[in-house]
């Protein structure tokens, strides 16, 4: 055919190379938001220090296991029913940038 023009579409594990991508971000941001609110949670679990109570170190090993994976899970999930692409990115990028923002302030200000 004359007209034809060359719509291969390079091609990882039967999907094209685009979703292939848009599933690995999606994945990388919710095992890295999980991580990030994981060492929140187990900072502020060591300041609470556990050892006050008894079974309180089970749980806490217990919860830091256990939410980080269901966490990411969810926050996946969310994002990939959701209709537009990376939505968990946007609201990062939208939590993230007035810290960013106060930073930079304070590097000018010192």
């Amino acid at each position: 055919m004359a007209g034809d023009t060359d719509t291969e579409v390079e091609q990882y594990v039967g999907y094209p190379r685009q979703t292939v991508v848009l599933e690995a971000v999606r994945i990388a941001y919710a095992i890295g938001i999980s991580g990030a609110v994981t060492v929140v949670i187990a900072l502020g679990w060591y300041w609470f220090d556990p050892g006050v109570s008894p079974g309180a170190e089970r749980i806490g090993v217990l919860l830091l296991i256990f939410f980080p994976t269901a966490f990411a899970l969810g926050l996946y999930t969310y994002d990939r029913r959701h209709r537009r692409d990376l939505v968990i990115a946007d609201a990062v990028v939208r939590v993230v940038r007035p810290f960013a923002a106060l930073i930079r302030l304070l590097r000018g200000a010192s």
